[in-house]
Formats: C-alpha cells, sequence, structure tokens
C-alpha cells in the first residue's frame, strides 16, 4: 500500500497526519475568484517555448537566428508565433533591421522583464 506524503496528508485534521500550525481548517470558505490578469498571464506561461524564449532574451536581445540555436527543437513556425503572442501581451518587442541583410530582433520590455523575474521567483515545479 502506497502511502501519500504529500501536504494535504500531513495536516492536522487528516487522520494520522502531523501538524501543521497556521493552516486553516477545510471550509474555512470558498477560494478566491483568478483575476483576469493572472488567467492571461498563465495562460501563456503554459504554452510551450514560451518560457525559453523568455529565457533566452532575459540576457539581452536576440536576432531569429540566435535565438533558434538557443533553443534546440524548435520550428521556425512556433519561433514566429510565440514571440508574436508575447508582443500582443506587451511583453516582447519585435524589431526589423532592414539590413543588408534584413535580421529581425526580439527584445523583451520592461513589463516582460518584470514578468520574467516574477514567473521566476514563483516556480514551484520541476
Amino acid at each position: 500500500m502506497r502511502v501519500r506524503d504529500d501536504a494535504w496528508s500531513r495536516r492536522p485534521d487528516h487522520k494520522g497526519g502531523r501538524s501543521l500550525a497556521g493552516w486553516p481548517p477545510f471550509g474555512a470558505g470558498p477560494c478566491r475568484q483568478v483575476d483576469d490578469g493572472s488567467t492571461r498571464v498563465f495562460s501563456l506561461l503554459g504554452k510551450c517555448w514560451t518560457g525559453l524564449i523568455v529565457a533566452a532574451l532575459l540576457p539581452h536581445p536576440a536576432h531569429f537566428v540566435d535565438l533558434r540555436r538557443a533553443i534546440p527543437g524548435i520550428s521556425e513556425r512556433m519561433l514566429s508565433d510565440r514571440p508574436t503572442e508575447l508582443g500582443s501581451a506587451g511583453l516582447v518587442v519585435r524589431e526589423v533591421d532592414e539590413g543588408p541583410p534584413l535580421r529581425v530582433v526580439h527584445r523583451l520590455t520592461a513589463a516582460g522583464r518584470r514578468w520574467s523575474r516574477g514567473s521566476k521567483n514563483s516556480r514551484t515545479g520541476p
């Protein structure tokens, strides 16, 4: 038989659990409704490749080809779509160097830098 070893099984009101002072009792009230801003951020954060693109842009702006080299396995379509979505959210700016040769540069906005710092500090998973 597998024994649960998570926070819920250690709650003081769980049979056989250890005491965790400061936890509210079950049924302490309804969950708080998630606001629109949180929904937007986490729906974008949850998309594949988004975090890696932001991480690659954090140190400095990068050309399209540099991002492709920095993120193994990303397709050109994803490398085009994700920064566009990040741009719509005000987190990334796409600039075109007229060249020659014509080159696209992506950079984080001030909001993108704040968002990336906040998401880095709130990681809870592997």
